[in-house]
């Protein structure tokens, strides 16, 4: 099982709208301001002609990118104002502007190839610009990270964007409409004055300011989405990543075909294996009482962690955990022996541990 993709279920637009309603006057404030940044941007790019599409167009993810310093403010504090969505230095200014010209470049190349390549490149990079602004990141790291990070859970990732595409296309209905009815009616003058609406800019300079408005709602809707993902994926792929590098059990090891308990006794009485269950189903269930016993002293001190807890504790313990990996029974007793034996010291390790049970 990849413990990572286990994030998705827990996004779902009605999520979004709730995260979004906390904060509604700062959000709304910050998106009116990308709006009219995105039109100044518009009318210059229709002033240069094409040269203006490539040079102009990037600084649209300045401005998106703003967005998740106030997003990533109200995910660990629970409050925001208009000012946290201005976390910029000229520096990370220069590397979204620079990430914006990369991402043109690769989809408008992926895209003249064949659609898909540019859809691909499109999906894999949607947590490029969170990353960027959370760890204060160079373009081309956050780039590649992005595409790590999705690549692993990409069939979850696509059917969540997918997923909230939903509300941004009813929003954007009006101005589909508005826009198909205006491109006939230019057609048609067009061909009686001479003018040409497929020219740069009538092609490119928005039709009318239901556009506008659209994008005011679905802008930091899409982007508060990726921002919840982003917090939610990147720690479980760190953890992931971690225990992939730094610490892997072996399947074929006898330490684990055949685990058997070393030095003290522990904690809890294991003469049969329908005790060992019956106290691992207790704890399972919200039980977590233990009786060591007679006589026994406490031989796991040495392996607890800062909270003075074991590893498996903190499995056990942690009821979102627990819903998210659904342990079985004989998974969490192999788990607590490991623990009790010391050769289990952190929850990493533990992780990798359960991985590796579940590929035997």
């Amino acid at each position: 099982m990849n413990t990572i993709s286990v994030v998705y279920p827990a996004v779902t637009i009605r999520n979004v709208f709730d995260f979004l309603k906390q904060a509604l006057l700062p959000i709304g404030i910050y998106s009116a301001l990308v709006v009219f940044g995105f039109h100044i941007i518009s009318e210059m790019t229709v002033w240069a002609g094409w040269i203006g599409l490539a040079l102009f167009t990037p600084l649209q993810f300045v401005l998106v990118a703003g967005f998740y310093y106030g997003f990533f403010k109200l995910i660990d504090t629970g409050k925001i104002v208009a000012d946290d969505f201005f976390g910029f230095s000229w520096m990370t200014v220069l590397h979204l502007y620079l990430y914006g010209l990369v991402w043109m470049i690769l989809c408008t190349i992926g895209g003249m190839i064949i659609a898909l390549p540019g859809i691909f490149f499109m999906v894999i990079t949607t947590l490029g610009l969170p990353y960027l602004i959370d760890k204060n990141a160079p373009f081309w790291e956050a780039m590649i990270e992005s595409v790590k990070m999705v690549i692993k859970v990409f069939g979850n990732h696509l059917v969540l964007l997918l997923k909230m595409m939903i509300p941004v296309l009813i929003v954007y209905i009006p101005a589909f409409i508005v826009i198909i009815l205006q491109v006939f009616k230019q057609k048609y003058h067009g061909y009686h004055r001479g003018y040409n609406p497929w020219a740069f800019e009538g092609f490119y300079r928005s039709p009318d300011p239901l556009a506008y408005l659209s994008m005011f709602f679905s802008i930091p809707f899409i982007n508060a989405a990726m921002a919840i993902v982003y917090r939610k994926l990147k720690p479980a792929y760190d953890t992931w990543q971690h225990s992939k590098n730094s610490f892997a059990y072996s399947p074929a090891s006898a330490e684990y075909s055949t685990p058997t308990q070393e030095g003290p006794a522990p904690s809890t009485t294991a003469t049969t294996p329908s005790a060992e269950n019956a106290t691992t189903n207790a704890e399972y269930n919200g039980e977590t009482t233990e009786k060591p016993p007679a006589g026994a002293t406490a031989p796991t001190e040495e392996v607890t962690t800062a909270s003075g807890t074991t590893p498996y504790h903190e499995l056990v313990n942690n009821t979102t955990i627990l819903e998210q990996l659904k342990p079985s029974p004989e998974e969490l007793v192999r788990i607590k022996m490991e623990c009790d034996s010391g050769r289990i010291t952190s929850f990493v390790e533990l992780l990798s541990f359960l991985d590796q049970l579940r590929k035997k």
